[in-house]
């Protein structure tokens, strides 16, 4: 039912392998940016920094 939607495949497109066609559909949600709220990783953003120290710049 699902593949009924989809184009038919491409000509050298290895549609029993699944690796090509990997790229069509499902790959932007987890190769691409992730979506939502991003876990925040290292030092805090700069902007939360007391105003002291961004003067002292």
């Amino acid at each position: 039912a699902g593949a009924a939607r989809h184009p038919p495949p491409l000509p050298g497109v290895r549609d029993s392998v699944g690796q090509p066609r990997l790229r069509l559909h499902g790959a932007s949600t987890r190769h691409g940016p992730p979506r939502g709220p991003r876990p925040r990783h290292g030092p805090p953003v700069v902007a939360r920094q007391p105003p002291t120290t961004r003067a002292a710049l």
